[in-house]
């Protein structure tokens, strides 16, 4: 747009390593670097998550950051992350759009399908179960497991 111009998006594992994988205990983060092209501009971002078939499956916008958003920014190249945390996804191939988009939502633009990546199975959130998992999502749940008869004593 006017305001600004993205340079690249990365996806990054935890460690900061540029990669096309992140295990699914573990997640990771993308990175955005873009530049600021006009003094006093904001930049700010939405980004979109896909399965392999084209669902969208979540959209999380850059208003929780707390440097930035919102704010006049100086010229200059920047870079935003959005945490993607481990224990979320299934194993299996994702996408990302990218929205970006200026003060009040001004002067859009979206990239389509800017990253593909794997997320793998690592086998810690399987433990010891071998068979196959449904769906894009495979979040670590806290189980708990009482006896009845001590339930009902409390």
């Amino acid at each position: 747009n006017r305001s600004f111009k993205i340079n690249s998006v990365t996806l990054k594992t935890l460690d900061g390593s540029p990669s096309t994988s992140i295990a699914i205990s573990k997640g990771g983060y993308f990175e955005i670097e873009f530049e600021v092209v006009q003094d006093n501009s904001q930049a700010n971002f939405s980004l979109i998550l896909y399965d392999s078939e084209g669902n969208c499956l979540f959209g999380s916008l850059s208003n929780t950051e707390d440097n930035n958003y919102g704010k006049p920014m100086e010229r200059g190249t920047y870079i935003s992350t959005c945490l993607l945390p481990g224990d979320i996804l299934n194993a299996g191939m994702f996408s990302i759009s990218v929205v970006g988009f200026g003060a009040h939502w001004s002067d859009q633009f979206r990239i389509d399908n800017i990253i593909s990546f794997t997320a793998h199975d690592d086998g810690i959130l399987r433990g010891d179960y071998y068979g196959g998992y449904s769906g894009p999502f495979r979040p670590r749940l806290k189980w708990s497991t009482r006896s009845a008869r001590s339930a009902h004593h409390e």
